[in-house]
C-alpha cells in the first residue's frame, strides 16, 4: 500500500512553543526544555502524538519529537523513518541522489522535517478520532499524568503496546 503525504489543510504554529519552569519565571524556548518540562507544558499534544503513533511513542519520545518538530529539526524515529522511506519510494527517481546512488542527506532531512510537521498536524487535526485500541486518548493522558508523578519519573519506560 503506497502512502502519499499531501500538504496538511490545518497549519499548526510550532515556532511559539515555550516551556515554563518554577526556576525560570519567564518561559524559556522549547529547545532548552527537557522532556519533563515539555510533558508538563504540552501534555495534550504529547498524548495525541502517542495516540497517533499507535504505541511507537512513549511519553518521553513524544516530548522529544515535539521539541524537534518545533525547532524545525528531523525527529528521527522508526515511525518517521518508515514514512520517509515510503515517501521517497513514491518519488522514485525524482529524489536527488549522491554519487553512490543514495538519497541526498540534506533532502532526506528536509523530508523528515516535513513528515514531522505533517504528523504533528495530523495528530492535532484528528484528535477527535483518538479512541480504541492503541489510540485511546484517555489512556495516553493517564500514562503522561503518571509519568509526571514522582513515582512515574522513576519508571524507565512504560510499555504502551499493552494498553488493553
Amino acid at each position: 500500500m503506497d502512502v502519499v503525504l499531501e500538504p496538511p489543510a490545518v497549519s499548526v504554529r510550532t515556532e511559539k512553543l515555550e516551556c515554563f519552569s518554577l526556576a525560570h519565571p519567564r518561559p524559556k524556548p522549547i529547545g532548552e526544555c527537557d522532556y519533563r518540562e515539555i510533558l508538563r507544558r504540552y501534555p495534550r499534544v504529547c498524548a495525541h502524538l502517542v495516540c497517533d503513533s499507535l504505541g511507537y511513542y512513549s511519553p518521553d519520545s513524544a516530548a522529544y519529537a515535539l521539541r524537534d518538530i518545533a525547532l524545525g529539526r528531523p525527529a528521527y524515529s522508526e515511525w518517521f523513518m518508515h514514512m520517509a522511506s515510503v515517501q521517497l519510494k513514491n518519488e522514485g527517481a525524482a529524489a536527488p541522489r549522491d554519487a553512490d546512488g543514495y538519497v541526498d542527506e540534506a533532502y532526506y532531512q528536509k523530508t523528515m522535517i516535513g513528515i514531522g510537521r505533517h504528523i504533528l498536524e495530523r495528530a492535532v487535526k484528528s484528535r477527535s478520532h483518538h479512541h480504541g485500541m492503541m489510540a485511546d486518548y484517555g489512556q495516553a493522558r493517564a500514562v503522561i499524568a503518571h509519568k509526571l508523578t514522582p513515582r512515574g519519573e522513576k519508571d524507565f519506560n512504560i510499555a504502551l503496546s499493552s494498553w488493553q
